[in-house]
């Protein structure tokens, strides 16, 4: 799912955790400019990771 609304990113994370999404997955122009994601878990963890890294770490939780 991609949100792409005009919320603040405390809501957007907020929202996703009321759904049941299990990793957040946000990108703004700092980590664009870097080529990192940040990487947000319901239960508080998180982290900033590069883009080939945050793929390998997902590709497993996306085959569940």
């Amino acid at each position: 799912m991609v949100d792409v609304r005009e919320e603040r990113i405390g809501r957007k994370v907020a929202d996703a955790r009321e759904a049941g999404i299990p990793v957040f997955v946000a990108v703004g122009a700092v980590e664009a400019a870097n080529e990192t994601v940040a990487l947000r878990r319901p239960d508080g963890g998180q982290a900033v990771v590069g883009l080939s890294e945050a793929i390998e770490h997902l590709k497993p939780e996306a085959f569940k």
